[in-house]
Formats: C-alpha cells, structure tokens, sequence
C-alpha cells in the first residue's frame, strides 16, 4: 500500500490541477490581449503551448522534462509458498 502523500496517491490530481490552471490562465490572457482576442486560436491550444513553452524552459534550467514522471511499482507473487516480492519504476510520458 502506498503512504498518502505518495505521488502514486496524489499524481492524477496533480496533472488535472495543472491542466486547469493553465487553462484558467490562457482564457485570462485570451481576454486580457487585444491580439488574441482577435484570432481564432482556441483557449485549450494556448494553454497547450504555454505548457509546452513552460516545459522547454524547464528542461534548460534543469535538464529534466517537467512531464517526466515514474512512478513506483511493486508486485508481489507467491511461488511455490515462497513470497517474492519485485519492485520497479515505469515512465509515465518520457523517456
């Protein structure tokens, strides 16, 4: 069982979260700059390339995509009444 502030308990909130703030942000910034009030760029795009920008300066500054995330995974299989227990990290969206 995972502890309560594992990422694996609190990862998809965080993603949603995320998602909708970005979204919040670029329909205030679509409301707030004549430019793209005008153009028919939709709000969910310029959230999507604000995220993309957002993580390509990350990537520079750190040198790991923001969107790199793991998470741990552990199996347990009984073999002939032996418990083994195997643990290993999967990659969410990168590499």
């Amino acid at each position: 069982m995972t502890d309560f502030w594992d990422f694996s308990t609190w990862g998809a909130f965080l993603i949603i979260a995320i998602l909708f703030a970005t979204l919040l942000i670029a329909n205030i910034l679509k409301k707030a700059v004549p430019f793209l009030r005008n153009t028919l760029l939709p709000t969910s795009v310029l959230a999507g390339i604000m995220l993309l920008l957002f993580d390509a300066i990350w990537t520079a500054c750190s040198g790991d995509s923001f969107f790199n995330l793991t998470i741990n995974i552990t199996e347990k299989v009984e073999v002939e009444g032996i418990l083994m227990e195997a643990k290993r990290q999967v990659s969410i969206f990168g590499a």
